[in-house]
């Protein structure tokens, strides 16, 4: 994995990162992705309203804004620092936060 620079910096929680090579699971496995304190708008994950993970096949489906697969249903574990979400497959990751 690597991260990539964001499109999303206003709304992205957490770095936008690629897990190369593409794979596409037959079923939901778990990611988990730490985080280390505030964000850089001063808040904290756990004060998000909601958070999802999109996903994109590669970068050029990223770079182009072409629509990527939408998981919800993510878990904050803020004594631990981590968000874990079930995802259907591998690329490019970003995690998108509301507050």
């Amino acid at each position: 994995a690597y991260e990539l620079k964001s499109k999303f910096a206003g709304n992205c929680a957490l770095k936008t990162i690629v897990i190369e090579p593409l794979v596409a699971f037959s079923k939901p496995v778990q990611l988990t992705l730490g985080y280390d304190g505030c964000l850089a708008n001063g808040t904290e994950v756990c004060e998000a309203e909601s958070i999802i993970f999109l996903i994109w096949d590669d970068e050029a489906a990223y770079i182009n804004l072409r629509a990527p697969k939408v998981c919800s249903n993510c878990n904050v574990n803020s004594d631990a620092h981590t968000i874990c979400m079930s995802i259907c497959q591998t690329g490019v990751i970003a995690t998108i936060a509301e507050w």
